[in-house]
C-alpha cells in the first residue's frame, strides 16, 4: 500500500512513509509487537541503529534477572519455562526505569503483551508514536525458535507461548 504524505499526490511506501515521520520527531518511540520469533528483535535492532534510539527488551531484561540468581530470578525462569509471563509489576518496574534514561526514544521489544499493560504505560506516561505487529503463523514461529537454540526454545514450551500470547486476544474478539 502506498501513502500520499505531501498533499502533492506523491505516493511513498510504508517505510518511507514511517521513517520521514519519525525523522522529523523531537523523539522516536516505537512498539514492536509480535509472538515469539516474529523478529521483533531483528527489526528492533535496525531501528536502533537508524535512529540512534535505546532498545528496551523485557525478554533480555528478564534473563538478565534469572542470571542474576535469588528468589525473583527464580520466580521468572519457573514462569518463563513453563512458556508463562513474568509478573507484570516486575515487567512494568524494569521497563520504567528504561525509558526514563531513553531521552532521544525507545523501541518497545514485544510490550506490552496485553491490555493491563496498555492501561499500566498510560497509567505511568510511557508514550509511543509508531506501533508495528509482526504477524507469523505458528509454523514458521516453531522452526526459527529450535534454530535459536535458547534453553526455553523448545517446541512444547513454545506452543504453550504462543497459547499464552494469543488466547487473551481471541478472548476479547481481536484477531
Amino acid at each position: 500500500m502506498l501513502y500520499d504524505t505531501t498533499g502533492t499526490g506523491d505516493m511513498l511506501g510504508f517505510k518511507d512513509y514511517i521513517i520521514n515521520h519519525l525523522m522529523e520527531a523531537k523523539q522516536t518511540r516505537i512498539i514492536i509487537m509480535g509472538g515469539p520469533g516474529s523478529g521483533k528483535s531483528t527489526y528492533s535492532e535496525y531501528l536502533i541503529r537508524h535512529f540512534g534510539i535505546k532498545h528496551i527488551y523485557p525478554g533480555g531484561m528478564l534473563r538478565k534477572e534469572i542470571d542474576k540468581g535469588g528468589e525473583r530470578g527464580q520466580m521468572i525462569k519457573k514462569l518463563l519455562d513453563q512458556g508463562k509471563f513474568a509478573p507484570n509489576d516486575i515487567v512494568l518496574k524494569l521497563i520504567r526505569k528504561e525509558v526514563a534514561s531513553a531521552t532521544k526514544g525507545y523501541v518497545l521489544d514485544g510490550y506490552p503483551r496485553y491490555m493491563q499493560q496498555v492501561r499500566d504505560m498510560e497509567k505511568f506516561g510511557i508514550g509511543y508514536d509508531v506501533v508495528v505487529f509482526l504477524d507469523v503463523d505458528k509454523e514458521e514461529v516453531i522452526k526459527r525458535l529450535t534454530k535459536r537454540g535458547r534453553a526455553d526454545d523448545k517446541p512444547d514450551i513454545i506452543s504453550l507461548s504462543l497459547i499464552h500470547i494469543s488466547e487473551p486476544t481471541r478472548r476479547r474478539g481481536i484477531s
